[in-house]
Formats: C-alpha cells, sequence, structure tokens
C-alpha cells in the first residue's frame, strides 16, 4: 500500500533514477562480476537489464483488488 501512496511512488522513482544512473557503474562492479548471478546479469547485457529492472521499479503499479474497502 505504501508504494502506491504518493510518497511511495516519488521513493519508487528515485530508485528507479538511481538505477538507471548508476547502472553502467553497477553492472562493472567486481563484486557483480564474482557472484553467479554478476555474471548471470553480464551475460544478459548487464547495464541494460538493470535498466529494465529499474524501469519496472518505477512502472509497477498495484493490482486493484476485486472488493473495494471502505475506510
Amino acid at each position: 500500500m505504501f508504494l502506491d501512496s504518493p510518497t511511495g511512488r516519488r521513493l519508487r522513482h528515485t530508485v528507479a533514477t538511481g538505477l538507471i544512473v548508476a547502472a553502467p557503474v553497477i553492472a562493472q562492479m567486481p563484486a557483480m562480476r564474482a557472484s553467479r548471478i554478476g555474471r548471470l546479469v553480464g551475460a544478459a547485457g548487464g547495464a541494460a537489464l538493470i535498466v529494465r529492472v529499474a524501469e519496472a521499479i518505477r512502472d509497477w503499479e498495484r493490482a486493484e483488488q476485486g472488493s473495494s474497502r471502505s475506510a
């Protein structure tokens, strides 16, 4: 619920922007290259994959539930 609030949307936007800007640096970090997931990310296009994840975070919308609650 928090991530769907105005504050949560700003947080998601900020995190996604930071990931997009830092993607080339993150993809080249030695810690990323040393782990299995890091090697997988590198093989899949490294920075491009990180940008796609960041875009998914930024564009995420909470799924509407069938019943509505009144508060």
